[in-house]
């Protein structure tokens, strides 16, 4: 994983921008769960939505470097 990410003379951290990324899919993950209908077999929406999230994040975090 890089050290840091420039964005002109500011300096993120790379969490941050692993966090927003999987943040933003997992909404995108969520929209497309709620119209197709796919929530009603979820038991726990919350969860799930929690669980997409920390699996994107690692999934993120390890292909980071390659790109």
């Amino acid at each position: 994983m890089p050290h840091e990410f420039t964005l002109g003379e500011v300096y993120l951290p790379p969490f941050l921008v692993v966090a927003f990324i999987a943040y933003m899919a997992t909404n995108l993950i969520s929209a497309v769960a709620a119209k197709t209908g796919t929530y009603r077999f979820i038991a726990a929406p919350a969860i799930f939505e929690l669980s997409v999230f920390v699996l994107l994040c690692c999934a993120l975090s390890l292909l980071l470097p390659i790109v």
